[in-house]
């Protein structure tokens, strides 16, 4: 309590341990409190004035000596006029600060009007009660505490007076004793009233910290990012995201992410603070650090080396937890704030930092980053050409062969989905599927596909083969999908061929989920085939692909593009050829495009290929029957 008197009695400031630099008395919540406070202390000073406004007129009406002494009129009427004027000053201007500051004055003008004027009679202890109160009520405490000991220092002076026998006649009907203890009551409701308003300021400035202060990262918000900039000054923005954090947060739980954020908090501070960067808690995983630039000081170079060092720091501080070491994997991107323009800078900066993301970059500087937003540009195009397409089912299926090499038969055909452009045209989904899968479209896509393979084997009689993820597999939705397609197109059996898409997780995780082994199993039920794509393109591990019922590979494109010119990619196919054959699988080999590379992989003797040599994906309309070989 004494620190917070002191701390009170020494600023000016109405709250205390903010940001130095933060501007509060421009924000919307400082101005709503301001506002409501004002509110609050205009009317008990209205009501005060008007309350001593009746003072006057009813002493004047019950003193018996009011209606034959003339000079007991003027005392009172003067007494009348000037709180009057207060009232009407405080109803109607704008200087009430100003009227309010005259409160005390008045009170002791007041006191020693009514103590040597006569006809006072006991007004002074209705001073001595009412006004040390209202000191706290409508002043500052410091104001208040220096006009209280003002106003008992008057106090005093008259009892010296008195003492001294200057003053001949005391106007008062209430003897010493009881005097002195109606000084003590007061001074006691006085101070009663200060510490009311101690304990509302304290509250209030807990108030104004949960306001301003992230409750567990104990970092100022972004609030305070926004109010803490001077437009004169030249400053470096930076966002700093933990990208392992939802991570975190699955694996062990809300309890794990709390104390994630705390320590994330801690850490910034102890490392910023001696970097002369200021750290802000912007929101979840996201963090924020502000750096004034003096004038000969750039984004590009200092800017810039401060910030990689806060990453370098941060870095070398892991969070035991459990007797674990878990470090953060920190992203960050950063911009210049340029005339106060904090809202530009935090987009940029943004920017910057989501241009470090897709480039596995640990930060990235904003400079123009044209290329940035028309990345951003085509990705909102593209999400809402993939909702049109959705919901007016305009998605369509083309249908690529796959061909035996050594005789140029038609083995099977893969359908790809196609979306439609603006123009007319189609192009392939798989700038598409990032976003379907962040959106929840994803699983719409297999559902056509499967709908549009359907309608192909109940008219063509190849076999058929789709794309599927490990989204897929887990998902009991399509395993239900597909069961019913068993069940209504004669034939089904045998002619799909689910092509799995080879992921860094996909052996690791399919293996292991429970749905993964139930989906592989009663995919042999059904008699659907099942082959893993893009093999190479991955983290391959042979020793997990013979544990699942894999019984087609096929060969990443880029390594059969280096066949026609790469002697080692030729031999990387011929010990993945006899792989295959040692272990039952059937090898197909895409992105065959030109009559060299068929020729080698002829001689090779692999078993299928795919690609523009034999054929571009066409709508079903267009396969012709019966087919021809090459």
């Amino acid at each position: 309590m004494i620190t917070t008197i002191k701390s009170q009695f020494r600023s000016r400031r109405p709250f205390h341990n903010l940001p130095a630099d933060f501007r509060y008395r421009d924000t919307i919540w400082y101005d709503q409190v301001s506002h409501e406070y004002q509110r609050y202390r205009m009317l008990i000073f209205i009501a005060s004035l008007f309350v001593g406004m009746m003072v006057p007129v009813i002493l004047f009406l019950f003193n018996p000596q009011g209606a034959i002494s003339k000079n007991l009129h003027w005392n009172y009427l003067a007494a009348f006029l000037t709180l009057f004027l207060l009232f009407l000053i405080s109803l109607i201007s704008r200087i009430t600060r100003f009227v309010m500051r005259l409160a005390p004055l008045i009170s002791i003008v007041g006191w020693f009007a009514s103590v040597f004027l006569p006809g006072g009679g006991d007004v002074h202890w209705l001073i001595i009660f009412i006004f040390p109160i209202l000191y706290f009520q409508l002043l500052s405490i410091r104001e208040a505490i220096i006009w209280f000991l003002i106003f008992y220092a008057s106090i005093a002076i008259t009892f010296l007076l008195f003492h001294n026998a200057w003053i001949v006649h005391w106007p008062h009907s209430i003897n010493r004793p009881e005097g002195f203890l109606l000084i003590i009551t007061s001074l006691l409701i006085a101070l009663l009233s200060f510490a009311a308003r101690l304990l509302i300021n304290a509250n209030l400035q807990r108030l104004v910290h949960s306001i301003i202060y992230d409750p567990v990262t104990k970092l100022p918000n972004n609030e305070v990012l926004l109010y803490s900039v001077e437009p004169s000054e030249s400053y470096m923005l930076a966002i700093l995201r933990i990208e392992n954090f939802q991570d975190l947060g699955n694996l062990f739980g809300f309890e794990m992410s709390d104390d994630v954020l705390k320590f994330a908090g801690e850490s910034f501070f102890g490392v910023a603070k001696p970097l002369s960067l200021l750290p802000y808690h912007l929101g979840k995983n996201d963090f924020a650090v502000l750096m004034k630039l003096a004038p000969n000081q750039s984004l590009r170079n200092e800017g810039k080396e401060a910030l990689r060092r806060l990453l370098m720091q941060l870095r070398k501080k892991p969070l035991v937890w459990q007797n674990m070491k878990i470090y953060f994997q920190i992203r960050a991107g950063a911009s210049s704030i340029i005339q106060g323009e904090v809202k530009q800078a935090l987009s940029q900066a943004n920017t910057a930092l989501l241009s470090a993301i897709r480039s596995f970059s640990e930060y990235k500087i904003f400079a123009d980053f044209e290329q940035e937003k028309l990345y951003s540009l085509n990705a909102i195009l593209r999400f809402s050409n993939l909702v049109e397409n959705i919901e007016q089912k305009k998605l369509e299926a083309f249908f690529q062969p796959i061909v035996d090499i050594q005789t140029g038969q038609i083995i099977w055909y893969e359908g790809l989905m196609r979306l439609k452009r603006t123009n007319g045209t189609y192009e392939p989904v798989g700038p598409y599927l990032h976003i379907a899968r962040g959106t929840g479209y994803y699983e719409k896509f297999s559902s056509l596909i499967i709908e549009k393979i359907v309608q192909a084997m109940r008219l063509l009689p190849y076999d058929f083969s789709m794309n599927i993820s490990f989204l897929d597999i887990t998902n009991p939705v399509l395993l239900e999908q597909l069961r019913l397609q068993k069940e209504l197109v004669p034939g089904f059996k045998n002619r799909l061929i689910l092509e799995i898409i080879e992921t860094e997780d996909l052996h690791e995780d399919v293996l292991e989920n429970p749905t993964g082994k139930i989906f592989f199993q009663e995919m042999k039920k059904i008699g659907i085939r099942l082959a893993l794509d893009d093999f190479g393109s991955g983290f391959s591990n042979l020793s997990k692909i013979l544990q699942m019922p894999i019984q087609i590979i096929k060969i990443d494109g880029s390594l059969i593009k280096r066949v026609s010119y790469d002697k080692n990619a030729e031999r990387i196919l011929e010990g993945m050829l006899s792989f295959c054959e040692k272990n039952g699988l059937t090898m197909v080999a895409e992105y065959v495009e030109n009559e060299k590379s068929c020729q080698i992989l002829k001689n090779l003797k692999v078993h299928y290929g795919q690609g523009y040599y034999f054929g571009k994906p066409i709508p079903l309309e267009e396969i012709r029957l019966p087919d021809r070989g090459f």
